[in-house]
């Protein structure tokens, strides 16, 4: 990879980290004053450095660093170790260090590459009848893997528990040293379209490799590849070698696959090759069993609802 592909990729992932600070920042202020302000200029390995203006770095370490870091670790699919910078002279010791600026990349893949969210796990995921077949699957595929059940694909309208189940798979192929990457289609299409665009085949190869290279592969939000040819075609060969090596894959989409729109049909074999789920909207009683979860999980007293 010459230097600059390099550029190239800094350039997208900032474009994405720039987009996830937006969407967390509490006002457009906060935005414009901070969040705006910072470059990722360089990563190596597992870390990652950004450039901070000097009048604001100290107050950006003590009052965001957790903030940036999240949005950091959601741009690079990975956990890194984040240090701010703001003397231009770092750069250039840090470069010189490393010879030449290295590509953002996900290499030998370890449970420190794993960007499952350790917050969302089976034992605070509220259940119902709503999605009890969902979460039997879910468990089952945790425990051991099973032919029949590869991929599983789930699917239901918008905020009723898919990410979070996925995430909760996660964490149990953490547990048992295995490696999980949930991926978003959105950085994951912007870093195809880009190699696409330069047709750069040795990149899509390595992005591939990369992908291919986890035990588990859990693809959110499956509806926005639709009609994405180019994409489709790298995403089709990443399934195939999954499934052939006997490697977990999960989808979540808000169709079932035969609903789903601008797919081939080879790919709605492959989503219903395994197992298919729904998890249905709620009825009344559904919707008291999670209240009343919530209301435990955050030590409240059910008695007095």
């Amino acid at each position: 990879m010459n230097y600059k592909d390099e550029e190239l990729d800094l350039n997208i992932s900032n474009q994405i980290l720039q987009n996830e600070l937006k969407n967390t920042a509490s006002d457009s202020m906060t935005y414009e004053s901070f969040f705006s302000q910072l470059k990722l200029i360089f990563v190596s390995n597992d870390n990652a450095y950004i450039l901070v203006p000097t009048y604001i770095i100290d107050y950006i370490k003590t009052t965001f660093y957790e903030t940036i870091q999240r949005a950091l670790i959601n741009a690079l699919e990975k956990k890194v170790s984040l240090t701010f910078i703001s003397d231009i002279d770092e750069i250039k010791e840090l470069v010189n260090k490393e010879k030449t600026t290295k590509f953002i990349k996900n290499e030998t893949q370890n449970k420190s590459n794993n960007n499952v969210k350790n917050n969302l796990t089976f034992e605070n995921y509220a259940i119902g009848n709503f999605n009890k077949m969902a979460l039997k699957a879910a468990k089952e595929i945790s425990k051991e893997y099973k032919d029949n059940y590869n991929p599983l694909f789930i699917y239901s309208s918008s905020g009723l528990g898919k990410t979070h189940l996925l995430h909760a798979i996660g964490n149990e192929f953490v547990k048992k040293n295995k490696t999980c990457l949930y991926v978003n289609p959105d950085i994951l299409t912007r870093r195809l379209v880009e190699q696409l665009r330069l047709k750069n085949q040795e990149q899509i190869n390595k992005i591939v490799d990369e992908l291919t290279s986890y035990d588990c592969l859990m693809f959110d939000d499956v509806q926005q590849y639709g009609n994405k040819e180019s994409t489709l075609n790298v995403l089709f060969n990443v399934i195939n070698i999954m499934k052939s090596n006997h490697k977990q894959i999960i989808f979540c989409a808000d169709k079932s696959p035969n609903q789903l729109g601008g797919f081939e049909q080879r790919f709605l074999t492959r989503f219903e090759g395994g197992l298919t789920i729904e998890i249905n909207n709620l009825e009344l009683e559904d919707v008291i069993s999670v209240l009343k979860f919530k209301l435990k999980e955050n030590h409240i007293n059910v008695d007095l609802w």
